[in-house]
């Protein structure tokens, strides 16, 4: 959440995109299937970091891993996407 509060600009704390994403990354890289998941988006979209799709697979993958059904379904989706 203290990612959301930096990037938007919440809860008394200025907006600071470089400190949202360090913390969303720290949050992510400790194993937080929402922070993974979330960071996969902003890679998938190109929101606040550089679009990168196999950023996005492997973000949405290890929240995947920890039974993140909607992560499986951007992982499939992402997929079908490249294939093409």
């Amino acid at each position: 959440m203290l990612s959301c509060y930096y990037l938007f600009g919440d809860r008394g704390v200025g907006k600071d995109a470089d400190s949202a994403i360090n913390w969303l990354i720290a949050s992510a890289k400790n194993g937080d299937l929402i922070a993974q998941q979330n960071l996969a988006h902003c890679y998938e979209t190109g929101t606040i970091l550089k679009k990168d799709v196999n950023l996005a697979i492997f973000w949405y993958n290890e929240s995947a891993k920890q039974g993140n059904v909607v992560a499986l379904t951007k992982i499939q989706e992402l997929r079908g996407k490249n294939a093409k």
